[in-house]
């Protein structure tokens, strides 16, 4: 259905050309229509298209996609898959173009992408479930509480039963290449422990040899913490990810002494069985003068 909502909405755009657009793109980011979106019938309606940046500084494209995301809310159902589908093009656009600083973005278009796959209405238990979870992720992406109804993954619950120890690992350096990280090496990470608690996971650790050589600042690298689920069906090992630490919950890697880091757990995609550590830059290297 949106597939065909697409086609519409970008054919009627020589018959809507009199109606005002939606938003105005970000001063940063060259607009990539004459028009971002358009109103009709009262609903705004975006419009993904090819994407043209005149810069590649992360932080322009996420605000974009942002802008996007909270778009749709005001959007009614059957076109908030055209504001999605946009979001997630910002994302994958820049995300191809430059690295550093970019990372959760491929995630959270995929993410995007999937929500504007679910069908509009008749949704099963299963995929209403579905989208729930996936909006509560994006929302803690975005940084947007309470959008589409749907509040921010919850925060840490209190037990009295022992806390969950989880296996834990580091990225490897042929992984690392693969999602197109070219900063150093993550077998500087020396992980010693990662424990859940309630929708919380923790890693804790030190550095190889006890010190992280300053190569790492250069690319103001980060502990990056990853949470999977056992391997499932149809999801190629290490599993389904249930959990990214955001950027205020990465420690950034230099110096001497110990690391920690936190991640919050989606559990409604599954139960929490590994970590995975890594070193990911925030910019591209900077050399000195």
């Amino acid at each position: 259905m949106r597939k065909t909502l697409v086609a519409f909405a970008t054919a009627s755009l020589i018959l809507v050309a009199s109606l005002a657009a939606c938003s105005v793109a970000s001063s940063a980011v060259h607009p990539q229509t004459d028009k971002a979106g358009f109103v009709l019938n009262g609903a705004t309606i975006c419009v993904p298209t090819p994407a043209s940046p005149t810069t590649t500084r992360p932080k322009a494209w996420f605000d974009r996609a942002k802008q996007e995301w909270q778009r749709g809310a005001d959007s009614d159902s059957a076109n908030q898959g055209l504001c999605w589908g946009k979001a997630a093009l910002d994302l994958d656009s820049v995300a191809s173009l430059v690295k550093a600083g970019t990372s959760g973005y491929v995630a959270a278009a995929g993410e995007l992408e999937r929500l504007s796959a679910l069908p509009d209405a008749m949704d099963t238990t299963a995929q209403m479930t579905e989208a729930q979870s996936l909006t509560r992720r994006l929302n803690d992406f975005f940084g947007t509480k309470g959008e589409y109804g749907v509040g921010a993954t919850g925060p840490t619950t209190t037990t009295t039963s022992p806390n969950q120890q989880l296996t834990i690992s580091v990225q490897s350096d042929s992984q690392m290449r693969a999602e197109g990280n070219n900063g150093p090496s993550s077998s500087i990470l020396m992980p010693t422990s990662c424990e859940r608690n309630g929708t919380t996971v923790t890693a804790q650790g030190t550095y190889q040899d006890g010190f992280a050589p300053y190569v790492y600042g250069r690319y103001g690298d980060t502990v990056e913490l990853y949470v999977f689920t056992a391997p499932v069906a149809d999801y190629p090992p290490p599993g389904i990810v249930l959990g990214l630490s955001s950027v205020a919950n990465s420690p950034a890697i230099g110096g001497s002494g110990n690391w920690e880091v936190t991640a919050t757990v989606d559990t409604s995609l599954g139960v929490p069985a590994s970590c995975v550590v890594a070193a990911q830059p925030t910019h591209d290297e900077v050399l000195a003068p």
